[in-house]
């Protein structure tokens, strides 16, 4: 089979598989899956995108994407490929699924990757954990998504934690009211990347900064008055930030760790999430995180069924190029 238009007959249905194009997302967000951006902005140097679709219809009934998480470089994770595949649940068990997988694993050896990454989300009618472990996979770390209703949070239970930080010499200010300039952009890099380097992941290498330019262009999409900030008014020093008002990361110092600090930021983003009408917050954290799953507890986040990330070695005489 060819890598696009190619055809694939079962005694039931014909599927065809082509590359993914940008009208397709509103197919794949019906099929329960979604686009990952960013792991397609460096085209097909780094990433695989294809659909499946029924017949000579357009109806999407498979979706498969793979990065290859080795580029740029340097990276934390040489050699891995991270992917998401899913197939229509009427459309199951007529090879779709092994062929799209075929694809990726094919690509995978052409990008000399060592390793393939996935997750699934652990429930009894879930068959992803009987696709993977067929296939050779094995688990390798869970992560907790929860959600918080906005509309019965009452961020008056929780005001304590802000007095807490603000009895400690702590402000808490949105970027807006910090002010704009290099210098402060610099600060809250400098932040950002601290409190990254030792966030709880398995499998990964030594962490690698993110290239400033590229945290910079990020940046400066988000909106300031979202941005809120924890700056310790005697030498004007950022300690904490909450990156945004819906999926944000949450980052603390560490050197400033274990003062309350990420509570009453979320409190206060939490606060004005609700003040500006939404309604629903939605969060993971990895298991390892202990710190941050027994806040958004304390907070009144409600926890869902867990995702397990997998991973599977294709080259096995490679096995040690690959941190597991």
């Amino acid at each position: 089979m060819t890598k696009d238009d190619a055809s694939m007959k079962s005694s039931k249905a014909d599927y065809r598989i082509r590359g993914y194009d940008g009208a397709d997302r509103a197919g794949v967000n019906a099929l329960g899956s979604h686009v990952v951006d960013w792991w397609h902005r460096d085209g097909s140097n780094a990433s695989l995108h294809q659909v499946a679709l029924a017949g000579s219809s357009s109806e999407i009934v498979g979706h498969l994407q793979v990065r290859d998480r080795g580029v740029p470089e340097p990276s934390r994770r040489p050699g891995q490929c991270h992917f998401s595949l899913i197939v229509a649940a009427r459309h199951r068990r007529r090879g779709i699924g092994a062929s799209l997988y075929a694809r990726l694993e094919a690509f995978a050896f052409e990008r000399d990757a060592r390793q393939l990454w996935t997750a699934y989300r652990e429930s009894a009618n879930n068959t992803a954990a009987w696709f993977l472990k067929s296939r050779g996979f094995r688990p390798l770390e869970r992560y907790f998504p929860s959600t918080c209703d906005l509309l019965t949070f009452d961020p008056k239970d929780h005001w304590d934690a802000v007095e807490s930080v603000e009895t400690q010499g702590i402000e808490l200010i949105t970027y807006a009211q910090l002010g704009d300039s290099l210098d402060q952009r610099r600060r809250l890099y400098a932040l950002e990347e601290s409190a990254r380097s030792v966030q709880p992941f398995r499998g990964v290498g030594p962490y690698v900064p993110t290239a400033y330019e590229w945290w910079e262009a990020e940046f400066l999409s988000r909106d300031p008055t979202a941005v809120l900030i924890a700056r310790e008014l005697g030498a004007k020093e950022l300690v904490g930030v909450v990156t945004g008002l819906q999926w944000y990361f949450t980052a603390t110092h560490p050197d400033w760790c274990g003062r309350g600090i990420a509570t009453a930021l979320k409190v206060r983003c939490m606060q004005e999430a609700k003040a500006r009408g939404i309604e629903r917050m939605e969060t993971e954290n990895h298991e390892d995180n202990a710190g941050m799953l027994k806040i958004n507890r304390r907070l009144g986040f409600v926890f869902g069924e867990p995702e397990v990330a997998c991973v599977k070695q294709i080259r096995p005489d490679k096995i040690g190029d690959v941190c597991v």
